[in-house]
């Protein structure tokens, strides 16, 4: 199977191809090359949200990564992450065990009874908070695009290994006895 296509600024800085000039050009001429002169937040965004596209998309430009076309996208990651901040603020403001009321059962598991009284036995017992449960699910979700977004865009660190170009090695100086053991003795 092959790999995946390279753009040709990579291929050539990695130098492990040998192309002719009209090759490379062949190959700048047939990449796609989107703009980035129609930037902007979508309308779907809130003003804060607005705000938090608006400073991703300023650095990710200067790097040569966004485009007009990645404008969606970033959006998407952006309403993510104001989501997953959103979620997190109200599972911290929940508690993470709840008391439940509930009868005490016997062995035959029908609820005992009081025998002064007759009355069923009621016992306090905590058990996790179902609805904290539920939200950390959502959490755990939101987490994940939230990643996966930053690492599309290059926003983490194996993100950022994964974009950068490898630095065109560098040619090894000519070894200045090499004319000697070619015969090549000049007077």
């Amino acid at each position: 199977m092959a790999g995946k296509k390279e753009p040709i600024a990579l291929v050539v800085a990695k130098g492990k191809k040998h192309l002719t000039k009209a090759e490379i050009a062949l190959r700048e001429a047939q990449e796609l090359h989107p703009d980035a002169d129609n930037v902007a937040p979508p309308k779907w965004l809130d003003t804060k949200q607005k705000k938090r596209f608006k400073e991703l998309a300023a650095q990710l430009i200067d790097l040569k990564i966004m485009t007009n076309l990645d404008c969606e996208a970033l959006a998407r990651l952006v309403k993510a992450e104001s989501d997953y901040i959103a979620i997190s603020k109200a599972i911290d403001a929940m508690p993470l065990l709840v008391e439940r009321r509930q009868y005490e059962l016997g062995p035959d598991h029908k609820p005992m009874e009081d025998p002064e009284t007759g009355e069923k036995i009621v016992v306090a017992r905590m058990v996790v908070n179902e609805e904290r449960a539920a939200l950390t699910q959502q959490q755990d979700r939101l987490w994940k695009q939230c990643r996966q977004g930053a690492t599309d865009f290059g926003l983490t660190i194996a993100g950022r290994c994964r974009l950068v170009a490898p630095k065109a090695k560098e040619e090894k100086p000519e070894n200045k006895f090499l004319k000697y053991a070619k015969g090549k003795v000049e007077a």
